[in-house]
């Protein structure tokens, strides 16, 4: 997995990434370099995670980022389904970054 992030648009299913840091802040040189932009994860485990730099142009389908930090990540024409995002922390900036992202936050704010 961590090759395939360190070659580019990585495309990671059915993963327990749990805990794991993502960009500047990470101990493991390749993953301080390399970003998840243009990925695909589908059923993956981010919970606890720490993830900087973008996530843009992502496909991002059952994907557990609770407890995660997006503090530092942008999530651009992103498209995200079926995704727990609870007690995560992350920028106002990704609220608004996508639209679709925009209409599945304000789908569960509203259940």
């Amino acid at each position: 997995i961590i090759q395939s992030i360190s070659a580019g648009n990585p495309k990671i299913k059915k993963a327990d990434l749990s805990g794991i840091v993502i960009g500047m802040d990470s101990p493991i040189d390749i993953l301080r370099k390399n970003f998840l932009h243009n990925c695909e994860l589908d059923y993956v485990d981010l919970s606890y995670s720490k993830i900087t730099g973008s996530l843009s142009e992502s496909k991002i389908n059952n994907v557990n980022f609770e407890r995660s930090d997006l503090s530092q990540t942008t999530f651009y024409n992103s498209f995200v389904s079926f995704s727990n995002f609870n007690n995560s922390k992350f920028i106002c900036g990704f609220i608004f970054s996508s639209p679709l992202l925009v209409k599945f936050l304000r789908d569960i704010i509203s259940l």
